[in-house]
């Protein structure tokens, strides 16, 4: 278990000092940990046929599907974004599988729909 070797890392550095290891460890899990409804601004790792992914945290990328980048239809990821671009993105949901869910276009206004707005 992964907090477990990191607790007999840290007593091994520590060596008998006293220090409140639960709050060590408590800090280090929820550093590495995204929040669902969160919003991180991080750069695209990867470009998609399906969307893209998005540094969050150091070693978490989330997928932003190509349906959750704009409002309107999308039909090249490539049109709207790039490799290294840095955008805000919001978490929607994360899976069992620790596979994280982003999108974009929850930050952008819907378009008004009348056709007299120029």
């Amino acid at each position: 278990h992964k907090a477990e070797s990191i607790q007999r890392e840290l007593r091994v550095l520590l060596r008998g000092r006293t220090v409140p290891l639960q709050v060590t460890l408590s800090m280090l899990s929820d550093e590495n940990q995204v929040e669902i409804g969160k919003v991180y601004e991080g750069p695209i790792t990867k470009i998609l046929d399906f969307g893209a992914l998005v540094n969050l945290l150091p070693g978490k990328d989330g997928l932003l599907h190509i349906s959750q980048i704009a409002h309107e239809r999308v039909e090249k990821v490539t049109d709207y974004l790039s490799e290294g671009q840095i955008v805000k993105v919001k978490v929607l949901e994360t899976d069992e599988k620790g596979r994280i869910k982003l999108s974009m276009k929850a930050l952008i206004d819907r378009p008004a729909q009348n056709p007299d707005q120029a």
